[in-house]
């Protein structure tokens, strides 16, 4: 009977780590594995693998694509010995080696010995070197069989002719010229688009929705072959989709998808990532700032993932960082040593880790072990806050921003700067709640009620303070929610002061009247409140709006990192005068998160009298 078990138990493992059977010969550093996969018109699949160097690979590709559950695990030959892999990478493979020639792949599933933990650290780290040593990525989303929504082969086809339409609506708008994905596309794009796209069916625009929901485009080992690839094609079964393609497709379907209720906030993540793709071929830095926003919706099966794939980016194309990838350490660790980088590390937005960890409850983040300043990696966000602290925005409210952090303490969990508390929160309004980037022109949205409230609130509260002026209340008021001096202000539409109060008038009666019209105009102006969800807004003590995080309460002060672009709130010991503090100037307290002060944004806070120089330390 012991023996029996035993058997069972043997098959067990073996049925769960796939290619237990193969004899791997350890590698020698910098060596990879590639299977090379023979030609069958019969769908047969036969792999042999080759150990090779990064320093002279012979040319191959690399199969990107998603494991699944470990599940009816299908055959294969490797190395003349049957072996078991995902059903998933089963379908790609039989579909692949239907081609006249051979193809030498990399595949991790197969070409990683992953019952060696030391082995499988050491490749993880190579996986973006692999990637750029690649001739060509192919993409495979899945197999016609699945049982998916998005399950025929004629849906597939579909869903590239619609891709295809959209990128010759995009051509004719730009008359053949390809314009930088980073430019500000407004309201005259956006009828160019409506005028030369043909109707396209309710149904079609599904069939183009499902494709952005395949669980290939969920997770985040997938993004490091997107973003660090030269060449990519996306294979549904026998259906091919250039790269290229379906990025300009999706950037014109993100302005044509308003008043279309169709919309995906996963176009904005393939745009995102098209961008850092497109700053790594022209040489550009890819810093934890151009990353974040990518990873923050996706899925990760091991929460150490979502730092050691975004590193894995890092890695070969950002400055040098002293990191390791250890699946021994705690995921709390992994977190921490990689909010330390993103505090010194990213140059055109110091102090981003403060600025991403302010969106967890406070008490959720104590339990799991990670302080206030280093964020939540392990939480995925589909309504991602708009971030204040960015090289984009000139926002320079410490002054000279070439002064980086200076850490006074290298190994404690605790985060330690110079900075200067400059006012503290006096009143807090409602929250509002976050808003997907994609809805940022639905004027309809749940939303618009809370603007409505927060200028009530606004008047109620301030009008006597601004001695009756209600033009000046509004202009500060819309300046603030709408976080003027970043990248999003610039979008902007007006000539002047003036104007700008107009169109906040036109934009607020629409709010609350049931028969305005509805213009672009409008929605343009609305898409540039983006800045406002996800936050409340408050009163400074000295007077000031501010856009503040959900956390944030009454007394919380207002303090600016030395070279920091943007403040920040902390929670924590009362602020004593300075000229009561023996020694040096230290509080202690909690990071909120990144705000947005009106009349503070470009230093002059520092100017301000009553301010208080102090060390901070950071739990």
């Amino acid at each position: 009977m012991a023996s029996v078990f035993k058997r069972m138990k043997r098959k067990v493992a073996e049925k769960l780590s796939g290619n237990s059977k193969l004899v791997y010969s350890p590698l020698q550093e910098g060596q990879f594995r590639l299977a090379k996969l023979q030609p069958s018109s019969s769908g047969y699949v036969r792999v042999e693998l080759c150990t090779v160097h990064l320093t002279q690979p012979p040319p191959f590709e690399v199969l990107s694509y998603i494991w699944g559950q470990p599940s009816n695990d299908e055959p294969i030959v490797c190395n003349g010995s049957k072996i078991l892999v995902r059903p998933n990478l089963s379908a790609a493979l039989r579909t692949l080696c239907r081609s006249a020639e051979p193809r030498l792949l990399w595949i991790d599933y197969i070409c990683i010995n992953r019952s060696d933990n030391q082995e499988r650290d050491l490749q993880v780290q190579l996986l973006a070197s692999i990637t750029l040593a690649a001739e060509h990525t192919i993409v495979w989303v899945g197999d016609k069989g699945e049982d998916t929504a998005f399950n025929k082969v004629e849906t597939a086809a579909t869903a590239f002719k619609v891709v295809s339409e959209l990128v010759a609506a995009r051509e004719k708008a730009f008359q053949g010229n390809i314009v930088p994905l980073s430019r500000a596309i407004i309201s005259n794009s956006v009828q160019k688009y409506r005028q030369l796209l043909s109707p396209i069916e309710g149904s079609d625009w599904r069939v183009l929705e499902a494709l952005l929901s395949q669980p290939m485009f969920q997770r985040v080992w997938t993004v490091p072959d997107f973003v660090l690839s030269d060449r990519l094609t996306l294979f549904w079964g026998t259906s091919q989709l250039q790269w290229s393609d379906l990025i300009y497709g999706l950037e014109a379907y993100s302005m044509y998808s308003y008043p279309n209720m169709i919309k995906h906030p996963r176009a904005q993540t393939f745009l995102w990532m098209e961008n850092a793709r497109q700053r790594r071929i022209s040489g550009q830095e890819v810093t934890f700032e151009h990353l974040i926003d990518i990873f923050s919706p996706l899925k990760a099966t091991h929460p150490h993932d979502n730092v050691y794939a975004m590193y894995s980016i890092l890695r070969p194309l950002g400055p040098p960082q002293d990191f390791v990838v250890d699946y021994a350490n705690t995921s709390p660790d992994a977190f921490t040593y990689a909010a330390r980088l993103m505090v010194s590390a990213t140059p055109g937005a110091p102090y981003l880790s403060l600025s991403m960890a302010g969106n967890v409850r406070l008490r959720d983040k104590m339990r799991r072990g990670t302080n206030s300043w280093v964020p939540d990696f392990d939480k995925s966000e589909e309504s991602s806050i708009y971030r204040l602290n960015t090289s984009q925005n000139y926002f320079t409210a410490s002054g000279d921003l070439k002064e980086l952090p200076e850490f006074l303490s290298e190994n404690s969990p605790s985060l330690r700067f110079r900075g200067t508390i400059v006012d503290s929160i006096y009143q807090v309004a409602c929250y509002m709640p976050a808003r997907r980037f994609c809805d940022r022109l639905d004027v309809g949205s749940a939303n618009s009620f809370f603007f409505s409230e927060w200028y009530e609130w606004a008047l109620s509260n301030r009008l006597a303070k601004y001695k009756g002026d209600e033009e000046k209340l509004l202009l500060d008021w819309i300046e603030t929610i709408q976080a003027k001096g970043s990248d999003n202000w610039r979008a902007c539409l007006w000539k002047d002061t003036t104007e700008l109060i107009n169109m906040a008038k036109a934009w607020l009666e629409y709010l609350e009247t049931e028969h305005c019209e509805e213009t672009e105009e409008i929605r343009q102006f609305h898409a540039l409140s983006l800045p406002a969800c996800g936050r409340k807004l408050a009163v400074t003590k000295r007077g000031h709006f501010c856009l503040v995080p959900r956390l944030t309460d009454p007394s919380d002060v207002v303090c600016i990192p030395q070279g920091s672009k943007v403040p920040f709130v902390f929670r924590g010991d009362r602020v004593e005068p300075l000229e009561t503090v023996v020694g040096d100037a230290r509080w202690n307290g909690i990071n909120i998160g990144e705000c947005y002060v009106h009349g503070a944004m470009h230093g002059e806070a520092l100017a301000w009298k009553d301010i208080q120089e102090r060390i901070i330390t950071l739990d």
